[in-house]
């Protein structure tokens, strides 16, 4: 049961029915974007008071049995309490709006910072106690501002500042000017926001210096207030103010980086928060709250999400999102490792809803990740450690989007696609069922990776080349019986006709460049691919425009043009009709039609690295088929033109 008593006297306490009634009127018109200085009286008693800091403790504490539901004694409710001991509600928000501001700004001190701390607290509570509605004591921006207060979470602990006498008097005009610029449009994009880094009031006043034991006590009461924040968005809908819902999203994103330690897979609110220390885990628990549909429409909501968690996927450091100048640090994986925990448990936990959003940000990734052999490697493993996530049907288009991806004209992004093919070729292969349409039903399998490998081991690019042999020489080599198996399937030479049946759809992988080495003086069949990037961008594939997007836009939706129209087939690798490891000892086929042929040809490569890669992987071939290649073959599987190998590579072989 709710105190009666004790409400009017907490409330009475606060004194804030002594504000003027044209400053509180001003505010509200202003939509607490603005307000004008109080009287210097005014602001004497509040900093006399201590900012009424232990009294606002104690309103938030009063309050709580309100927001629960209870009544006073003679069923009364909070609401009539108020306007039966002249207590306006107007002057009591007011009250706590001015109190958020001037303790958000940097100049504040330890104690104004704790008020505006307390008086969030109260503001959150406020609005849950029912009926607040009919009072419109929720107001977006007063909510993103009581929000905002979060952000001195990376304030405190700054460098030495230089203590005033208050941070709150100052000449009229001085004040007027410092409110006027602490304003905030309701809604912010987070690429630009400075987490931490309000409008300050004018750049030569220097900040407050705070003791250890200050700081202390601060982020104290911002985990408790961040634990009473998640408590309320599970128990109060932000349906009727998307602005508001998205703008708690990125600030708890933002949060979730302010403490490098790992967080788990539970977000779950189903524990008691109280026994939760972590901000990084309170403020994913509070995301997981927000990506519901008592927000607003959840698709938009996770879309919202995975945006503000994009960077921290691609482990981009600093407000400039830049990258590590030498190895990424440890702090910044982590934050990474939390991220994809986050979106991997919205997966498992919410499918369907999360599914199409997960397609956008696993694109977004692709499409946006460091060209820094680090950074490719591991977001290449959070790019399959999400595909994992998918159920068959979204895998398998997603699939088909890297295959097209596999074919941009950007030489990165098919370096790329090879780090995520060749991951994937360690996972097990996953089984068909009824969700995938017969045309997806390719991309679930493991020849499928091995036939997107073998495609660009002809790459006009030397490292998109020697990248894929190697890749394919990892496979051959590779322990794991179930490889094996598709390789020796795909691959093991046959008597008589091919084994495999023709595709209708197929269209061949488009010819690259070659130039034919003098020594060599075949055909145009199948050489070494010219090593020029002028005309490669249409030869690669003349479709990439259309299906893989450019850098540089935001989560909203895909990368641009990065949609597959579902009626539209897409090119299998030439290699789906029928490759062949090598039928006898004919060494002169094209390179869609035998493997030891298109690396015999690589083997005598103009690019060290390229000849290397294929020797390593014909040595590897020899190795698996064993007596399948007789002795003639053997000796003929290297390339006649040894002499143009450097001393090194004769070695090796």
């Amino acid at each position: 049961m709710a105190d009666v008593g004790k409400t009017v006297e907490c409330l009475s306490t606060l004194d804030f029915t002594g504000l003027d009634t044209d400053w509180v009127k001003e505010v509200w018109e202003r939509d607490f974007t603005d307000y004008d200085p109080l009287p210097i009286s005014t602001e004497e008693g509040l900093e006399g008071s201590g900012y009424h800091v232990e009294t606002l403790k104690l309103t938030r504490k009063i309050l709580q049995p309100w927001a629960l539901g209870e009544e006073g004694k003679s069923g009364e409710g909070f609401w009539t309490v108020l306007v039966e001991n002249d207590l306006p509600h107007r002057n009591f928000v007011s009250f706590l709006y001015y109190i958020i501001e001037a303790g958000s700004k940097r100049v504040a001190n330890a104690q104004l910072r704790e008020a505006a701390i307390s008086a969030a607290d109260v503001y959150f509570t406020l609005i849950c106690i029912p009926g607040s509605g009919a009072f419109k004591i929720f107001h977006p921006m007063l909510f993103q501002k009581s929000v905002d207060v979060f952000k001195s979470w990376t304030q405190l602990g700054s460098p030495k500042r230089k203590r005033k006498p208050s941070p709150v008097r100052s000449s009229q005009a001085g004040r007027r000017g410092k409110a006027r610029k602490t304003t905030k449009e309701p809604e912010q994009d987070v690429a630009g926001d400075d987490f931490g880094e309000r409008e300050d009031e004018d750049e030569d006043e220097d900040e407050d210096i705070l003791t250890p034991q200050e700081i202390s006590k601060l982020r104290s009461c911002l985990l408790s207030l961040l634990r009473n924040f998640t408590t309320l968005l599970k128990n109060y809908s932000l349906k009727e103010s998307e602005s508001s819902a998205q703008h708690a999203l990125q600030i708890l994103v933002e949060l979730s980086k302010q403490e490098a330690e790992t967080v788990g897979e539970d977000f779950d609110l189903t524990s008691d928060v109280n026994r939760v220390h972590s901000i990084s885990k309170l403020a994913f628990m509070g995301m997981d709250c927000l990506c519901s549909a008592s927000h607003g429409d959840i698709n938009v909501m996770i879309t919202t999400a995975f945006k503000y968690l994009l960077p921290s996927i691609l482990m981009l450091i600093g407000d400039g999102k830049g990258v590590a100048a030498q190895a990424i640090p440890r702090d910044i994986q982590t934050i990474k490792d939390n991220a994809l925990a986050f979106v991997c448990h919205l997966l498992r936990t919410k499918p369907e809803a999360a599914a199409a959003s997960a397609r956008i940000l696993l694109q977004h990734m692709c499409t946006k990740v460091p060209d820094r052999a680090e950074y490719r490697a591991k977001v290449a493993q959070a790019v399959v450690t999400l595909l994992q996530e998918l159920p068959n049907s979204a895998y398998a288009r997603m699939m088909e989007w890297i295959y097209r991806y596999s074919r941009h004209a950007k030489i990165s992004y098919r370096v790329f696609a090879l780090e995520i093919v060749t991951l994937l070729l360690s996972e097990p292969e996953r089984k068909q069922d009824d969700s995938v349409h017969a045309d997806h039903a390719v991309y679930l399998s493991q020849s499928f990776l091995i036939q997107m490998v073998l495609a660009r081991c002809s790459d006009v690019n030397s490292s998109v080349r020697s990248r894929a042999i190697a890749g394919f020489s990892q496979c051959v080599a590779s322990k794991d019986s179930a490889i094996g198996l598709t390789i020796k399937e795909m691959f093991t030479p046959r008597n008589g006709p091919l084994g495999r049946v023709p595709i209708s759809r197929v269209v061949p992988t488009p010819e690259t460049q070659r130039t034919a080495p003098a020594s060599e003086g075949q055909g145009s069949e199948g050489h070494t691919p010219q090593e020029t990037e002028t005309s490669s961008d249409k030869t690669i594939d003349e479709t990439s425009d259309k299906t893989v997007a450019t850098e540089g836009q935001a989560l909203e939706g895909p990368p641009a043009a990065a949609t597959v129209d579902p009626k539209e087939s897409t090119p299998l690798p030439v290699a789906a009709l029928a490759v062949q490891l090598t039928p006898g000892a004919e060494f002169s086929l094209a390179d869609g039609k035998g493997v030891v042929s298109m690396l015999r040809r690589r083997a005598c490569d103009e690019k060290v690295n390229v000849r290397k890669a294929a020797l390593q992987a014909l040595e590897n071939v020899v190795r698996m088929e064993g007596d399948a290649f007789n002795k003639q073959v053997r000796s003929s599987v290297v390339c006649q033109e040894a002499p143009a190998f450097d001393t090194a590579l004769r070695n090796k072989n």
